[in-house]
């Protein structure tokens, strides 16, 4: 099984637990008590009567392709606060650096000594972050050199990729200000017009970013240290960047470089403050059938990351160049445009598609580029006509009158985000998108809406496993799954059901909304009686408060590897009940 290296994930403090891949259940015990106050940030730059002009650059280092050589040409620390000392560290003087890590500031024309910092943090209109070294002691990190105001000059200052890697800090701000001039560019007021429900971007809020060079996050979800983690902690703003393993920066998988990795956990950051979610997070891996809730919003960060870049590619990089000969790992790709053998739609039934996350992002991506490239993975994905502006998309994700923000909008996935763009008359007809990701254009294969009526017994046909379990469990071929919404009282669910000649056993799950897959703690109630018969009744009664939940009919084999298939009626508080005929 291949697996993205570094695994990032979405952690919700309502959550108490994180499935990650390869890893057990851990508690999530991010620090958050006792912590240092956050420095005031410099905004109100002073006056001076004759004074001496300071100009000055700020730029960074960084790795080529994440792991490799430092490069020779620094980036430029963009937007970032810049701030003047004297010798006894009172602030004399502040400004920002622009859209070129260029910047300049007075000072009073003496002989005196200055220090100037550049820090890893801005709070403007351009973009608004702070990367510090942790939650506890929540210090930003800097770039400085020292200055005479006897005369008007001119300095720079270059984070470093080697040592102390303060590079690292400075590049994950950068790659966020990638992101939000991105955003701003392609959904601004302007890109906008074309779209019913659109909201313009102009500077998303306040991030903190969490990275220290050598430390391995995952120790704060209570995970071992020697397993990397990156990951966004939904409710709090808060990313946590994999800074390297037991403070090791070299041999060891770090993220500060993989800008991929830094833009997929912005991309949930994204998310979580400009639509909706309902991921219940987890392990995933690109060869796995998820949940679609999860899969949606896994697609949606990969996607986030390629548009950003420009580069249909996901990579994550393991060791580098400075560690010497046989340390830096290959390259863990997922080519966008490409199909990798184990997740190629050619092998998976229809509507299986919203059950991957890499087929989500090749869709979204799709949507923005359709000129597939030849020669990696399986082959390449064959040529659509569709090219639609991200205007389009955000709309969807962002509309809070019918996209994912709006209050209507439950249980978020590809085939709800494909139905909406539909509804809303988007620019193209994204049909040939859908078919070669084996991909429908409704909730019929997740979340299926139901309405009262009378229609004939629903087929059911589970994965050829004996495994009773819901880990072994198939997502989409061994499980049905309703929305419904029950205004209170008694809710009373009943699954009818009858095998043909190989028996199999159907249970039946009502899971609250928000809830993760197999933990049972999260169901409103179920019923699974085991039975080795033809069929029978599965049914629950029981009180519910109004609103949304998840009917799961669920089949499983009895004792054979071949399994046979039932039909069921589903019948709800007496009331036969049937998949909308457009959902």
């Amino acid at each position: 099984m291949r697996v993205l290296n570094s695994r990032s994930v979405i952690i919700g403090l309502a959550v108490t637990s994180a499935l990650l891949v390869g890893a057990c259940t851990k508690k999530v015990v991010v620090p958050v008590t006792s912590a240092a106050p956050i420095a005031s940030y410099c905004t109100t730059p002073q006056t001076f009567t004759s004074p001496v002009t300071i100009t000055g650059s700020a730029k960074y280092e960084f790795r080529e392709n994440g792991n490799g050589a430092v490069s020779g040409t620094p980036g430029n620390i963009r937007f970032a606060e810049v701030v003047v000392t004297d010798s006894a560290g009172t602030i004399v003087q502040c400004t920002e650096t622009d859209s070129s890590g260029n910047f300049s500031f007075d000072l009073s024309a003496n002989s005196g000594t200055y220090t100037v910092k550049v820090n890893s943090r801005a709070n403007n209109s351009n973009l608004k972050a702070y990367v510090m070294n942790n939650p506890t002691d929540n210090t930003y990190y800097s770039v400085a050199t020292t200055v005479s105001s006897a005369s008007s000059g001119s300095i720079s200052l270059t984070a470093s990729a080697t040592g102390a890697v303060i590079a690292g800090a400075f590049n994950i701000l950068d790659k966020l200000a990638d992101a939000n001039v991105f955003l701003r560019t392609q959904a601004s007021a302007g890109a906008c017009t074309t779209f019913t429900d659109c909201n313009a971007f102009t500077v998303a809020p306040i991030v903190y970013v969490y990275w220290t060079k050598g430390f391995n996050p995952n120790v704060y979800l209570g995970g071992s240290a020697t397993s990397g983690v990156s990951f966004f902690l939904k409710g709090t703003n808060e990313l946590y960047i994999l800074g390297g393993i037991e403070g090791d920066v070299d041999s060891s998988d770090c993220d500060h470089f993989d800008n991929s990795i830094i833009l997929h956990e912005y991309g949930h950051f994204i998310e979580g403050n400009y639509s909706g979610t309902d991921s219940p997070g987890g392990r995933h891996a690109p060869n796995e059938t998820l949940d679609p809730r999860l899969s949606w919003s896994e697609g949606f960060a990969n996607f986030f990351q390629a548009a950003v870049t420009g580069v249909p590619l996901y990579r994550d990089t393991e060791g580098n160049v400075s560690c010497g000969s046989g340390c830096t790992q290959p390259f863990h790709d997922e080519n966008l445009e490409a199909y990798e053998n184990y997740d190629n739609p050619a092998l998976i039934a229809l509507g299986q598609g919203n059950f991957h996350e890499f087929s989500v992002t090749r869709a979204l991506w799709d949507a923005l580029d359709p000129h597939p490239v030849s020669g990696a993975g399986g082959g390449a994905s064959p040529d659509e006509a569709v090219t639609s502006p991200f205007a389009e998309i955000w709309t969807v994700f962002t509309g809070t009158s019918y996209g994912f923000a709006s209050s209507g909008a439950r249980f978020r996935n590809i085939g709800l985000f494909f139905k909406t763009q539909s509804a809303l008359g988007g620019s193209q007809d994204w049909s040939s998108i859908r078919t070669l990701e084996m991909q429908r254009g409704t909730q019929q294969d997740f979340a299926t809406p139901l309405v009262q009526n009378t229609c004939g017994a629903t087929t059911i046909s589970p994965f050829n496993s004996t495994n009773t379990t819901f880990a072994e469990s198939h997502l989409f071929y061994d499980n049905d799954f309703y929305a419904h919404y029950h205004a209170s009282g008694t809710l009373n669910v009943r699954v009818a059901y009858a095998s043909d000649a190989t028996p199999i056993n159907v249970d039946l799950i009502v899971w609250k909304n928000g809830y993760r897959y197999g933990t049972l703690t999260d169901a409103l109630a179920s019923s699974q009686q085991s039975r080795t018969t033809d069929g029978g009744d599965e049914e629950i009664s029981i009180s519910a408060t109004a609103g949304w939940y998840m009917i799961n009919v669920m089949a499983f084999p009895n004792s054979v590897a071949t399994p046979g298939s039932a039909t069921y009626t589903l019948y709800i508080n007496g009331s036969q009940y049937c998949a909308s005929l457009n959902p």
